[in-house]
């Protein structure tokens, strides 16, 4: 049996409680229940778990205000029968915060805003060599994590999707990336390593990238390797749709190394310095000498670029 775990201010009269399918509400003369993190747990019937995230310290036990923290939290609390795990960030701005999630096979992981509307709760790495989110799963099944309605600022890079580039078959799925601001993301001193992705895909299939926002994507020195999102190593059959990229000096959508059948429809591009929208690429061991994968790389192929909107 699971619990529910959150923390009491005199500072009001009405207690939130979360449950999987069900939010109710207790007065009491003097207190106000506000989790930073709350676990919604099951009983025997529930499959479902919510974990609530506020940008504020707190000394209180089983409340976290970073989200590395709340995936931990939800390893090692979350009973057997969870399916679905639902991380809710709440309004603020969460400094300097990076996290690696390694989905559990068989559940669905949701990271979202509390409401849904501006503003969005803000994840600033304050221009350090930080990627805000890292998904690894190399099971060869689907890890199926969805983000959304968050601002990610700031940052080397903001999401990468791995499952593993030397084997074919370790590959993960089913991941979905929607109403999201990127922004200022990328290298900002000449003397740090240039970043080469905003959303980066490593032997990820069938994700989709919908409605999102790129805006001032730029690295400080060879601006050329950054793309707003980088299909690598057998990422293939993924979807990028209705997304805006504006103000960007690399090639928005790169393809490489037998990552195919990717389609990029309904997009809208302003002011993108690299004439080329989206383009292919692989290292190929017969002329270059800094390949580091162990296996050849390939070419990549059917990949559609059609029906988006270009602006000057």
């Amino acid at each position: 049996m699971n619990y529910i775990a959150a923390c009491y201010k005199k500072s009001g009269q009405l207690i939130n409680i979360y449950l999987t399918q069900f939010r109710f509400a207790i007065t009491l003369s003097s207190f106000v229940f506000t989790p930073l993190v709350s676990y919604a747990g099951s009983l025997e019937n529930f499959n479902s778990s919510e974990i609530h995230v506020l940008p504020h310290e707190t000394q209180e036990d089983l409340q976290y205000s970073s989200l590395q923290k709340a995936i931990d939290f939800s390893y090692n609390n979350l009973s057997p029968n969870v399916t679905s795990v639902k991380f809710v960030i709440h309004q603020g701005t969460y400094d300097g915060q990076s996290a690696v999630l390694r989905p559990k096979q068989g559940v669905h992981y949701e990271i979202t805003s509390a409401s849904g509307s501006d503003p969005l709760p803000s994840f600033d790495g304050h221009q350090q060599q930080l990627t805000w989110l890292k998904i690894v799963s190399t099971n060869g099944s689907g890890s199926t994590v969805s983000i959304s309605k968050l601002r990610i600022t700031n940052y080397v890079t903001a999401i990468s999707i791995e499952g593993d580039r030397e084997n074919l078959d370790k590959f993960n799925s089913g991941n979905k990336i929607s109403d999201m601001r990127f922004e200022n993301i990328g290298q900002n001193s000449p003397d740090a390593s240039p970043s080469t992705a905003v959303i980066r895909l490593v032997n990820s299939r069938a994700n989709e990238i919908l409605n999102n926002v790129f805006l001032n994507i730029r690295n400080v020195k060879d601006c050329n390797l950054l793309h707003s999102i980088y299909l690598a190593h057998h990422s293939s059959d993924n979807s990028i749709k209705n997304n805006s990229f504006a103000n960007f000096c690399g090639s928005p959508i790169r393809v490489r190394d037998d990552s195919n059948r990717n389609i990029a429809k309904l997009n809208s591009f302003v002011n993108i310095q690299n004439k080329r929208l989206m383009d292919q690429w692989f290292c190929d061991k017969n002329i270059r000498e800094d390949c580091t994968k162990k296996q050849p790389e390939q070419d990549s192929h059917s990949n559609i670029f059609k029906m988006n909107e270009i602006s000057p």
